[in-house]
C-alpha cells in the first residue's frame, strides 16, 4: 500500500515533468524554424560569392595581362640603353673634339 501511495504521489511530479517537456516543444520548433529560415539567406550569400568569382578572375587576368605589357615596356627601355649610351658618348666625344680644337 505504501508503494502504491508513493507511486500515486509521484504522478503530479511526472506530469509536471512531461508538461515542461511539452511546453518546450514550441521553443524547439521555433529554433528549428529559425535555422530553416536562414538557409535561403546562407544560400544567397554563397551564390553571390560564386557569382563574383568570374569578376575576380577577370580582374586577376587583367592584372596579369598588364604585367606582360609592363615587362615588354621595361624590356624595350633596357633595349634602348645602348643607343642612349652611344648618344651620350657621341655628345661627350664631340665636346672633347670641340674643346681640343680651341687649343
Amino acid at each position: 500500500m505504501f508503494f502504491v501511495t508513493g507511486i500515486l504521489d509521484s504522478v503530479p511530479s511526472i506530469m509536471f515533468f512531461v508538461t515542461g517537456i511539452l511546453d518546450s516543444v514550441p521553443s524547439i520548433m521555433l529554433f528549428i524554424t529559425g535555422i530553416l529560415d536562414s538557409v535561403p539567406s546562407i544560400m544567397f550569400f554563397v551564390i553571390v560569392i560564386l557569382d563574383s568569382v568570374p569578376s575576380i578572375m577577370f580582374f586577376v587576368t587583367g592584372i596579369l595581362d598588364s604585367v606582360s605589357s609592363i615587362m615588354f615596356f621595361v624590356t624595350e627601355m633596357l633595349d634602348s640603353v645602348p643607343s642612349i649610351m652611344i648618344l651620350v658618348i657621341g655628345i661627350l666625344d664631340s665636346d672633347l673634339v670641340s674643346s681640343a680644337k680651341q687649343f
